[in-house]
């Protein structure tokens, strides 16, 4: 039970970080009054023919030695647009993060408590589960409005495009459908616990 308690102590501690740590950037993404911004997604695609063949005559143009380019990362002045909208899908991440968070201390009490087998928990767990499997959906949707935001404020020249680069990360899903797994085997092991309680 010490384990479960220094477990829930340092959630709760994670909580109030990453609650502070949101405020600071949120504060310092307000307040940059016009300082660069490093925008390293989307990347920056050549849609010239001409401008691409000759970028590859010099990128290879080492005996044995092929290089590519994956994509360019760029600074830009921010702007108020910008900032606020940095601004918003920082508050998103960091409350997803707090969401889940949460979750986690509320099922940690639970078990404290001895109440981990009941209905609460499961939803709790189900949640967290489609939480986890939907985050790359959520974080591409975050992207995909950082993408608008920079190509309404800044115009690249004819040869070069904005690209959307977006790697999908199986990891949460992976995980989401493991929690979701447990989700299952809480709720069988509660129906056990009211078969066991009505047999007595």
């Amino acid at each position: 039970m010490n384990k479960v308690k220094i477990i829930s102590g340092i959630l709760y501690f994670a909580k109030w970080v990453t609650v502070a740590i949101g405020i600071v950037a949120c504060a310092m993404l307000l307040f940059m009054k016009g300082e660069p911004m490093i925008i390293a997604s989307p990347s920056i695609g050549i849609s010239d023919e001409q401008l691409q063949k000759s970028l590859d005559d010099v990128l290879n143009s080492f005996e044995g030695i092929t290089l590519t380019v994956e994509h360019i990362s760029a600074q830009v002045p921010s702007t108020w647009s910008l900032q606020i909208i940095s601004a918003i899908t920082l508050i998103l991440k960091f409350g997803f993060i707090l969401w889940v968070l949460q979750l986690i201390i509320n099922l940690v009490d639970d078990v404290k408590n001895n109440k981990a087998f009941r209905s609460k928990n499961i939803i709790r767990l189900k949640q967290m589960a489609w939480l986890l499997i939907l985050t790359p959906v959520i974080f591409s949707f975050i992207k995909f409005i950082n993408l608008i935001a920079i190509t309404s404020v800044y115009k690249l020249p004819d040869s070069l495009t904005y690209r959307w680069v977006d790697n999908t990360n199986f990891d949460s899903i992976t995980v989401g459908f493991l929690i979701y797994a447990i989700a299952i085997a809480f709720n069988e092991g509660l129906q056990m616990k009211k078969e066991n309680e009505l047999t007595v």
